[in-house]
């Protein structure tokens, strides 16, 4: 998934698996670039996460039995992993 913006204040992403297209809009263009810079961090823990499963998943499984999860979902202002780590979205931004 990649998370573009499509003007000074609204974003979108794509889930494929989903078939479903997701759309954000700001009140400003600052929340919108804090929340591209959020959305690709969280995306890149994910990559790292599911990197790190499968190398210790490979190194302790048979092929036969090498499955690996993992899930980043983004509720509210809230991104919880499988992990059950919370953290916010708009963290250093003020409401308004």
């Amino acid at each position: 998934m990649t998370f573009t913006k499509t003007s000074q204040k609204f974003g979108q992403w794509a889930d494929s698996r989903a078939n479903t297209v997701y759309g954000l809009g700001f009140s400003s263009e600052s929340h919108l670039s804090k929340f591209a810079e959020k959305f690709a961090e969280f995306k890149e823990a994910a990559r790292l996460a599911k990197e790190r499963s499968q190398e210790k998943t490979e190194l302790t499984s048979t092929p036969s039995q090498v499955t690996s999860t993992v899930c980043v979902s983004m509720h509210s202002n809230n991104v919880h992993n499988c992990n059950g780590h919370n953290k916010s979205i708009y963290s250093g931004l003020q409401k308004q």
